[in-house]
C-alpha cells in the first residue's frame, strides 16, 4: 500500500520505492514504530503517535497508530497519512466497520484551512496475533470501536496543535441541534470561517460576532432568540466555543485552529 503527500500531479518514484523495500524489510523491528513516526512528516514539527491496550476476554489486546498532518486540513481527512495496527483478532467487516465509526468522530471532525489534498488516507491493519475470541460486529466490538476511537481522536487533535502556523487549539462543540448532521454543519461553518479564525488569532472580542455569522451563514435554520455563544478565555493556547442552537438535542464536536501570519508565509513558499 502506497502512501504519499507532496505535490499534486507529481509523479511517484515507483522504482525507488520498490529497490528500497528489501532493506526496508530487513529493518523491521518491534521498535520500528520510533523511526516510521518520523519518517512520515512533512511540514510537521512534531511526531504523533497513540495507542492504548485493551482487555478483551482476558487477553490483551493493542491499538497503535502514528499520522502526519499539518495543513490542508479538512473534512474527509484533509492531508493526512494514517497508519493504524492492532494484534486484535478481529474479522474484516467488523475492522471496517469500527475504522468508518472512528474517523467519522476523529478525521473527519477536523479542519485547519478547509482546504483538502488528493492523497489522503487512513489505513487500519490487524494480525490476530493476540489471540483473543473472533471479534465480529456483535460480540467484543463496543470494546475495541472505544478503543479505536480513542486512538484515533488523539492523533487527530495532535494533527489541529500541529497546525501550520498556528498558536491556538479551538474546540466547537454545537449543541442542542435537531440532528447531529446539522449540528456538524453549523460546527464546520464556524471553524472554516476565515474572519472567525484570525479573529481567535488576535483574541479579539469581535470573534463573538464572527462565530453568529458563521453559524447563520451554515444554512441551518436558526432562531436568533433561541441561539447561545460562550467561549473560554481567548489568550490561552487552548479554547472552547460553545453554541447552543435551541432547537432540539444533538450535538457535535469540530477542532480547528487560528489563521496566522505564518500560514500564509508557509504556504506560500511550498512548491
Amino acid at each position: 500500500m502506497v502512501a504519499s503527500t507532496g505535490i499534486i500531479g507529481r509523479r511517484l518514484p515507483l522504482a525507488k520505492i520498490t529497490a528500497a523495500l528489501p532493506e526496508l524489510v530487513k529493518r523491521l523491528s518491534k521498535d520500528g514504530i520510533a523511526q516510521a513516526k518520523k519518517a512520515i512528516l512533512t511540514t510537521d514539527t512534531f511526531s504523533k503517535e497513540a495507542s492504548v491496550r485493551l482487555n478483551i476476554g482476558g487477553r490483551i489486546v493493542n491499538i497503535c497508530g502514528i499520522a502526519k498532518g499539518a495543513g490542508m486540513i479538512a473534512v474527509d481527512m484533509a492531508t493526512m497519512l494514517g497508519f493504524i495496527f492492532t494484534d486484535a483478532n478481529i474479522t474484516r467487516q467488523a475492522l471496517n466497520k469500527a475504522l468508518k465509526i472512528a474517523a467519522a468522530g476523529s478525521f473527519n471532525s477536523i479542519t485547519v484551512d478547509g482546504c483538502m489534498s488528493t492523497n489522503d488516507m487512513v489505513i487500519l491493519l490487524a494480525n490476530g496475533r493476540a489471540g483473543n475470541h473472533l471479534i465480529d460486529n456483535r460480540k467484543n466490538f463496543s470494546v475495541f470501536s472505544r478503543g479505536l476511537n480513542m486512538v484515533c481522536r488523539e492523533l487527530a487533535r495532535m494533527i489541529v496543535q500541529d497546525a501550520e502556523g498556528a498558536t491556538k487549539f479551538i474546540e466547537i462543540e454545537v449543541k442542542q441541534a435537531k440532528n447531529a448532521k446539522e449540528a456538524k454543519r453549523v460546527a464546520l461553518s464556524i471553524a472554516n470561517s476565515n474572519l472567525f479564525k484570525t479573529a481567535m488569532f488576535a483574541s479579539s472580542k469581535n470573534v463573538f460576532g464572527r462565530i453568529v455569522a458563521a453559524a447563520g451563514s451554515s444554512g441551518i435554520a436558526i432562531k436568533e432568540d433561541k441561539l447561545k455563544v460562550k467561549f473560554s478565555r481567548l489568550n490561552k493556547k487552548e479554547v472552547k466555543v460553545e453554541v447552543a442552537l435551541g432547537s432540539g438535542k444533538a450535538s457535535a464536536v469540530v477542532y480547528t485552529s487560528d489563521l496566522t501570519y505564518e500560514y500564509v508565509k508557509i504556504n506560500a513558499e511550498y512548491n
